[in-house]
């Protein structure tokens, strides 16, 4: 079994239900997701090379960001696209499709 469900107090009323991911699905989840962020892109980083860890580029993007809404730059728009060659499948397990 995958999920485990547990009764939960409600503020709205009164009874819910919530449902996890069993420790395996779970770990297992986690260890592909983690896999996810350590694939490579080919978006330059800001300094040096010509591509970068997807985490890397989600770190440099917020950076960038935040200098924008602190007005240290004057324009901000995104270096990378929507990553379509990977999704996560209804299974809970991450899918390259490789092009």
């Amino acid at each position: 079994m995958s999920f485990i469900s547990q009764a939960n107090a409600c503020a709205s009323n009164g009874k819910g239900e919530r449902k996890y991911l069993n420790d395996i699905k779970t770990r297992d989840f986690v260890e592909r997701l983690n896999l996810y962020f350590q694939s490579k892109v080919k978006v330059p980083r800001i300094r040096i090379g010509k591509q970068q860890e997807i985490e890397t580029l989600i770190n440099e993007e917020a950076l960038l960001f935040a200098k924008y809404l602190k007005n240290e730059k004057e324009e901000w728009s995104p270096r990378s696209q929507p990553l379509a060659f990977c999704s996560i499948s209804s299974s809970i397990s991450l899918i390259s499709k490789n092009k």
